[in-house]
């Protein structure tokens, strides 16, 4: 699936026609598979291996919260614009995204194309996102390690109501293929 620049609208990023290839996979809705899965290894946001490929070709993989899978599959990640993978996929839109389910001892693998949606694209969706976050990790989108800025000379919280960074982007991958892998079995069962 790839999400649709040419059709954009603000506020909603248009989604692809057409199924995911989830060929030979016995739970067709993956979407269902996974974010059940998510839900039984706790709360939100759960950590995935975000793989992007740079301009020389060679791989680089990085952990990040995914912040959402959409009903439609698509994984929603925030980022800052100075990243390299915000670049790398400015260059190339080739990403997987890797989840372990510890618990329950599966791996979902969901390969696809990303879009980076920076203030240019989609300013609804970078505050709606902005709002959803925690303090925490809006003090690092502002480079305050300790969730504190100076307003007026004095000490203030980072909060929702904080200005949004110019940098701030959210990366939508949207999948092409997904695989689950569950090492519980014998003989282990790898569903492409």
């Amino acid at each position: 699936r790839r999400c649709d620049l040419a059709h954009h609208h603000p506020g909603r990023l248009a989604l692809p026609k057409g199924p995911v290839d989830t060929s030979g996979m016995q739970d067709a809705n993956w979407t269902d598979a996974l974010t059940t899965g998510l839900s039984h290894e706790g709360e939100g946001p759960h950590l995935c291996v975000l793989a992007t490929v740079d301009g020389q070709m060679k791989p680089m993989a990085r952990c990040m919260y995914c912040r959402e899978v959409t009903e439609d599959g698509q994984l929603i990640f925030v980022s800052a614009r100075r990243t390299r993978k915000d670049q790398h996929l400015r260059e190339r839109p080739d990403a997987e995204g890797v989840f372990w389910l510890e618990s329950q001892r599966t791996q979902f693998r969901v390969r696809g194309h990303a879009v980076v949606v920076g203030a240019e694209m989609d300013d609804y969706m970078r505050r709606t996102w902005w709002s959803k976050i925690s303090d925490e990790s809006r003090a690092i989108f502002k480079g305050l390690g300790n969730g504190w800025e100076l307003a007026d000379g004095e000490p203030t919280k980072v909060t929702a109501d904080t200005p949004m960074p110019s940098t701030f982007e959210m990366l939508v991958l949207n999948p092409e293929e997904v695989e689950m892998l569950v090492l519980k079995e014998q003989p282990q069962i790898r569903r492409a």
